[in-house]
């Protein structure tokens, strides 16, 4: 008898381990007190390992590869590919990542297999990418010995899910960019024919090919069954572009009836999202206007514009949110995350690309996010990529690393914004802005930056000269740093430390800034895996050398060296392994002539030197 009671209890408790959440995002969204996070997309590079493409953005010393150091990605879990390969398939992959540092991924989810998706035919030259069973009810008392109702099967989808994730995954990012305009109304204003503000968006405009409604749905399935089984966890849009998605959100409630109110219905779609996530693509959003008096655009292509753009349409999400109540005091304040946001590095169609452009953007980018309060920014992409399936060239031009696609693992090379990331990450990663010191920057309207602490107290200042001019990435002002931080040990940190760990002692009170972003510390090195001069691994002779290069190594070590020479655009150009070595000969007649940056990775510490070619 005893043990039947035990059974039935246990039983029960299985059932109601995960109870409807008897709160909404209009009672409570969760705290969050992890610094800010440095992320990527990952994109798909075959034959790359997820784990593999980690090992890129994150760095594994272990193995002797030196990443960009983020501490965040944003990794996808479809449906369709869990239902094929087993739920659990992601988990030793997510277990890489936490071994290489990172925590509190994006993921974005949804997609369902073909069994689970809806085969209605909303719009007559596409089927609806939906779940089928959306509408059915999202708990079911445990009648069929689960806690969520098995008929709705994007509730039991994330209830076999979530478990498995939820210690890796802070953010759950429900589809991606549903609001992929198909109809050309998205960007419209009120008063325009077909608009998204004054219409819901219709099903064959946006990327579910659904009733608008079934967005809101999943958010509200996805609050209920995702927070009863991790209640810290944060909801999330799934990367928004236009404002009229998002009014069309708070303004209806899940109802298959044209969103109303009711007893079954009596939300809307704010109640089911704690943060915003959205997408910036500054190049397609803004960087021109058109002029009647010359009658053809005015272009405004450089960096601080791209930066503004970035902020100003996080603020308009904001202000949508603001006048429906989300402001802290009717409801609670949403937070903020871009999970996708770059420039590239070449130009198309008269849009903005350079290497500058793109590598002062990458930093300028960080800086200001962590100032507008956004908890995370991934940027788009890992490597670049070329996919003809794009419709704007450029995006083949944004990544960290040129691309990688269809090369060995782990020939890589990365770009000029790469390392202007790597840099910006090596200075910032688990620091602070300093909201409180900050305002002697903000006073200056020619500059712009940031002053940042670590939790000890460290200072590192990050500036420059606002650029203005169109397509002009060299503007000059000369700055005073404040009495008060100005020290005799001070040095500045151009854009490729990452690569040269070269230093420049500031020798007097004021410093003459550029569009380029420096990175003003005291002498001492930044917070990375970067340890150049202080230890005398090895020597490169002759310096300079005209095809012979000889590595001589102060020790013989036992536990290998990984040896990778990069050209000064940060081109991988050699790379080779060694066990118990004392010495190497490197025929590099190949090369032409310049500087080369030879790096030496020992247990974990990289270890780097300049060399010149004649």
């Amino acid at each position: 008898m005893r043990r039947l009671f035990l059974s039935v209890v246990l039983l029960f408790c299985l059932l109601y381990m995960y109870a409807q959440p008897s709160v909404t995002a209009n009672d409570s969204i969760p705290k969050y007190y992890n610094t800010f996070g440095l992320g990527t997309n990952m994109g798909w590079n075959p034959p790359w390992s997820d784990e593999q493409l980690a090992d890129l953005a994150a760095g594994n010393p272990a193995e002797g590869i030196d990443g960009i150091g983020v501490n965040c990605m944003r990794p996808a879990l479809f449906e369709f590919f869990l239902e094929n390969w087993g739920y659990d398939i992601r988990v030793s992959a997510f277990e890489h990542y936490k071994s290489l540092g990172m925590r509190d991924h994006v993921a974005f989810i949804g997609y369902p297999a073909e069994w689970h998706r809806d085969s209605s035919y909303y719009c007559d030259d596409r089927q609806s990418n939906v779940f089928k069973n959306l509408y059915e009810p999202i708990w079911d008392e445990g009648k069929n010995g689960t806690a969520v109702n098995d008929d709705n099967y994007y509730a039991v989808y994330l209830s076999k899910m979530v478990p498995l994730y939820k210690d890796y995954i802070k953010f759950w990012e429900i589809w991606n960019e549903p609001d992929f305009d198909h109809g050309g109304n998205a960007w419209k204003p009120r008063g325009l024919d077909g608009n998204w503000w004054e219409n819901d968006p219709p099903a064959c405009e946006q990327a579910l090919s659904a009733p608008f409604y079934n967005y809101i749905r999943m958010l509200r399935i996805s609050y209920e069954v995702i927070k009863s089984i991790d209640p810290d966890a944060m909801i999330c849009t799934g990367g928004l572009g236009y404002t009229s998605f998002l009014d069309a959100i708070m303004r209806n409630t899940d109802n298959p009836d044209a969103g109303n109110v009711s007893v079954d219905y009596p939300l809307k779609g704010g109640a089911y999202f704690d943060v915003l996530s959205y997408h910036a693509y500054p190049h397609l959003e803004g960087m021109r206007t058109w002029n009647n008096e010359i009658f053809d655009f005015v272009y405004d292509r450089h960096s601080d514009k791209a930066v503004e753009l970035m902020i100003d349409k996080k603020r308009d999400f904001e202000q949508i949110l603001f006048d429906y109540g989300y402001d802290g005091f009717e409801y609670p304040q949403k937070f903020f995350i871009n999970t996708e946001c770059n420039i590239p590095r070449k130009g198309f169609n008269d849009n903005i690309g350079s290497d500058e452009a793109q590598r002062n953007f990458n930093i300028k980018a960080l800086v200001a996010a962590q100032k507008e309060g956004l908890l995370q920014y991934h940027i788009y992409n890992l490597a670049e990529e070329t996919n003809p399936v794009y419709q704007h060239a450029e995006f083949n031009f944004m990544g960290l690393y040129k691309k990688i696609r269809e090369s060995e693992p782990y020939a890589h090379s990365y770009t000029q914004g790469g390392v202007a990331y790597k840099t910006t990450i090596a200075f910032l990663k688990d620091h602070y802005f300093d909201y409180q010191n900050n305002s002697f920057i903000d006073t200056i309207p020619e500059i712009d930056g940031g002053l940042f602490r670590d939790g000890n107290g460290k200072e590192v200042m990050v500036l420059w000269a606002k650029t203005h001019q169109d397509l002009i990435e060299n503007p000059k002002f000369r700055f005073k740093i404040p009495e008060d931080f100005y020290k005799e040990d001070l040095v500045y940190h151009k854009w490729d430390f990452a690569l040269t760990g070269r230093d420049y002692k500031i020798n007097s009170p004021s410093i003459e800034l550029t569009g380029s972003p420096i990175f003003i510390t005291k002498k001492e090195r930044p917070n990375s895996n970067i340890d150049l001069e202080e230890a005398l691994i090895f020597t490169a002779n002759p310096n300079p050398f005209k095809n012979i290069l000889n590595i001589e190594f102060a020790n013989p070590y036992k536990a290998g060296l990984a040896i990778k020479i990069f050209s000064s655009a940060g081109n991988l150009v050699f790379k080779d392994e060694k066990t118990n070595a004392s010495e190497m000969q490197i025929d590099l007649a190949h090369l032409g002539t310049g500087v080369y940056y030879v790096q030496v990775i020992s247990e974990g510490k990289s270890y780097i030197k300049k060399v010149v070619k004649f």
